[in-house]
């Protein structure tokens, strides 16, 4: 935040400002019950909690995860791995049944605050997940039979001299996500994330130093994004689908993209195969320019509300082992 300065002490977990006012508190806790081998080494490990309580204290920004702490036989902390656990906004919250044989066996809950204040919250929609931790991630057991399972996960080709940042972890639904990081010519950084279960999402954002014509210029916005579509077609491994999404801006009239309220352009693409790209450019002069490319291969027609696809996935019969 700018203009602060925060500040703890030893004798608390929190943070403040350089008024005194609260910007979080942490904390951690665990159950006697939460130990178990996680890595198979015949040492007992332990899983925790740690709340993040969020600006002010609570309210609307709290969030919470659990770690996996694998221990030596001194009982020191060897590594640990994140389990996303949920927050005030979050479309679930993971709650812990059981940790036994290397296995944490958990309750995955809608969150009853994004229902309207009309809507029934007694019925709320939850999945049982099996989680353990296979190498250095932390997998879910339904994530093996989702065919975005055995894919690959690159996104950004090797061969064309960029240095690439890479790194795997799991999103909301505990699938699979990859992101990857490049570092333009102009310093700014391409950032994309690769990640589903039956539905493939697909998604490039960068921002760059601002540019005023980024808010109402409609034919530099549609220049624009056609550079970066094609960046993106020659030095990623999707050419097919971002070529279809280059030549549908391609031939869209300058004159009839829409300019958003606060500047900018929102354009939604329709493409085969159940492709859909969703294209958003725009910015202030304070922050830079905002460029956010989706793109989504749909299982059929429109793609699946998070409840709905998290229930799919349950129901998939297993797949062969991905090759990573």
């Amino acid at each position: 935040m700018e203009g602060m300065s925060a500040t703890n002490t030893k004798t608390d977990n929190c943070i403040r400002d350089k008024d005194g006012n609260f910007l979080s508190c942490y904390y951690a806790s665990a159950q006697p019950e939460w130990v178990t081998d996680f890595n198979g080494d015949g040492i007992a490990d332990a899983l925790f909690h740690f709340m993040d309580e969020g600006l002010g204290g609570g309210g609307n920004a709290f969030g919470y995860e659990y770690r996996i702490v694998l221990l030596d036989q001194a009982q020191k902390i060897q590594k640990q791995y994140a389990l996303f656990g949920g927050g005030k906004m979050s479309y679930g919250q993971l709650n812990i049944n059981r940790v036994h044989n290397g296995k944490i066996e958990a309750s995955y809950e809608e969150n009853q605050f994004l229902r309207g204040n009309y809507e029934d919250t007694l019925n709320l929609k939850s999945e049982d997940l099996v989680f353990s931790l296979e190498g250095d991630r932390i997998v879910e057991a339904h994530y093996h039979n989702c065919p975005m399972a055995m894919m690959k996960k690159q996104i950004f080709k090797t061969d064309k001299g960029l240095k690439i940042e890479k790194d795997i972890a799991s999103d909301d639904q505990y699938n699979e996500e990859c992101t990857e990081s490049i570092t333009m010519p102009d310093r700014s950084q391409y950032t994309a994330i690769l990640g589903g279960c039956e539905e493939l999402s697909l998604h490039f954002s960068r921002t760059i130093a601002y540019d005023k014509r980024l808010e109402t210029n409609k034919a530099f916005i549609k220049q624009t994004l056609l550079e970066e579509l094609l960046f993106l077609k020659e030095h990623t491994l999707y050419p097919t689908v971002i070529k279809a999404a280059y030549d549908q801006v391609q031939k869209t009239q300058s004159g009839s993209l829409t300019i958003e309220q606060y500047g900018g352009v929102t354009l939604h693409l329709n493409m085969a195969d159940h492709w859909q790209a969703h294209l958003f450019i725009s910015g202030n002069a304070e922050q830079g320019s905002f460029l956010t490319l989706r793109f989504v291969k749909a299982k059929a027609g429109e793609t699946m509300a998070f409840w709905e696809s998290m229930d799919n996935k349950m129901k998939l019969k297993p797949q062969k082992k991905a090759t990573k």
